[in-house]
């Protein structure tokens, strides 16, 4: 099963420089060419991935793709839009990144460009989960302590506990996700499956998932991330109709019919299922 696409994606890994986790990523790269060569059967989470690893690699077992589900603790009602005019600085509008810091995932520019924002004059704020890798936070803390009265507006609340997660979503307005490098984004979709509008990078397989359902930016570019947010904000009706798209989305994606659909590829689809070596990368 491909899970990994940031062992494959050399642009990604060369984010990393020259250091331990770089060396681990093209190991992973390595070994895993050679299983996926080898297997009876690969099971893909995304076009992506598959379109991807099709290209680099030459395969040649039974393909599938067979998508993750979406915890059902997260699907919640889609929250009411109002307009920007409503919110103000005592009440305001709040975005949340969820994710762990790290350097495919570009919370450095999210910040800067909600910093550009409220210079205009917005009353918005963003709280950012998960855990952090170490080089990656160094580089976030040097562009928030770049931000003049940070602390009144950016809130980096660390790793939460999994079950805590949908509380986080349910008291956000907005859902940011600046990742390029993903195969298949459960954390986009269960931002699709909570109700709330979202911004998005534009890279794959985030448009494949997301499709029409949200405002897209390049995470590279600061404005670009600045103006998407800003439409966002700035368009209550499109909002609704982006929510009603994503959740209808999400809610295809569920761990039943991902089982459903394994058991099926294992069974009927791979020759000499009985002696099927599994393994997940």
């Amino acid at each position: 099963m491909s899970r990994n696409m940031l062992i494959f994606e050399r642009n990604e890994r060369a984010r990393y420089g020259f250091s331990k986790t770089r060396l681990r990523l093209k190991l992973l790269e390595t070994i895993s060419a050679f299983s996926f060569k080898r297997a009876q059967g690969i099971i893909f989470i995304s076009n992506f991935a598959k379109s991807y690893l099709n290209n680099v690699l030459e395969l040649k077992a039974p393909q599938t793709i067979i998508h993750h589900g979406v915890s059902k603790i997260f699907n919640s009602p889609a929250s009411i839009q109002k307009n920007i005019n409503t919110y103000s600085i005592k009440n305001p509008f709040k975005f949340l990144y969820v994710s762990i810091i790290d350097l495919y995932k570009h919370q450095w520019n999210v910040i800067k460009a909600i910093d550009q924002l409220r210079k205009k004059g917005y009353p918005i704020t963003i709280d950012l989960v998960g855990p952090a890798y170490k080089p990656a936070l160094k580089k976030y803390n040097e562009a928030l302590e770049s931000i003049e009265n940070h602390e009144q507006f950016i809130n980096y609340q660390g790793k939460k506990s999994y079950n805590k997660l949908a509380d986080t979503y349910s008291r956000s307005n907005a859902i940011i996700f600046a990742s390029t490098c993903e195969n298949m984004p459960n954390i986009l979709l269960e931002g699709m499956s909570s109700g709330k509008p979202i911004a998005c990078s534009d890279k794959q397989p985030m448009p494949e998932f997301l499709k029409e359902g949200g405002y897209y930016f390049d995470a590279l570019d600061v404005n670009s991330i600045s103006d998407s947010l800003e439409l966002l904000l700035l368009n209550e009706n499109l909002r609704t109709n982006n929510i009603a798209v994503s959740k209808r989305i999400a809610s295809e994606f569920n761990w039943e019919k991902c089982a459903d659909e394994t058991i099926n590829f294992l069974l009927f689809s791979v020759n000499n299922y009985n002696r099927l070596k599994i393994t997940t990368i």
